[in-house]
């Protein structure tokens, strides 16, 4: 999905409507090979429009992923869908109209607007930080094997008070003057 900015920024009382289902599942896999094993093709329903200069896109986007489960490393299929607002400029002093917030992308040497990129970093951020199977909902058990096992934050974080305590306590040297005598 490419457009030239020259051509969006004459749609200025009626945007433009456009309504696609394509497949960037390689580029999704180049660009974020950990967090993206397989997707389904995109559909993509919005507008793009021209407000005072600038080019606006109103896109709903849905998909599902196949991403890694962030316990055990299994497969999740994950569907996905949520709107965007792009806003694409080609003065460079309009991007100062925007806030922080607002997702506001120069286009100045090239006139070309290439929403399958945008797309595929969107879709990219919107794996979300924890993902898990549905017996990993289901259940607190987290994975273990020979000699190792995975601990929750909390749990490590209990430990590290634990072990502070341990080492503080009035009479944490004494315990190496028995080691001494032990050992002799």
């Amino acid at each position: 999905m490419k457009w030239r900015f020259s051509e969006l920024i004459k749609y200025q009382a009626e945007g433009l409507a456009f309504s696609d289902v394509i497949d960037i599942t390689a580029k999704l896999m180049t660009l974020f090979p950990d967090r993206i094993l397989d997707a389904s093709p995109v559909k993509v329903t919005g507008v793009a429009q021209a407000i005072d200069g600038d080019v606006v896109i109103h896109a709903n986007i849905k998909t599902t992923i196949l991403t890694p489960s962030t316990r055990s490393l299994e497969p999740v299929k994950l569907p996905l869908q949520f709107e965007i607002q792009e806003i694409y400029v080609q003065n460079l002093e309009h991007m100062a109209r925007y806030g922080e917030e607002v997702l506001v992308m120069p286009v100045t040497e090239t006139d070309v607007i290439d929403f399958t990129e945008a797309l595929a970093q969107l879709i990219g951020l919107s794996v979300p930080l924890q993902v898990l199977t549905d017996t990993e909902k289901q259940t607190d058990e987290l994975p273990a094997g020979q000699d190792w096992t995975v601990i929750s934050e909390h749990e490590y974080e209990m430990r590290q008070v634990d072990a502070r305590h341990e080492t503080n306590t009035p009479f944490a040297h004494l315990a190496d003057l028995l080691d001494e005598k032990k050992s002799d």
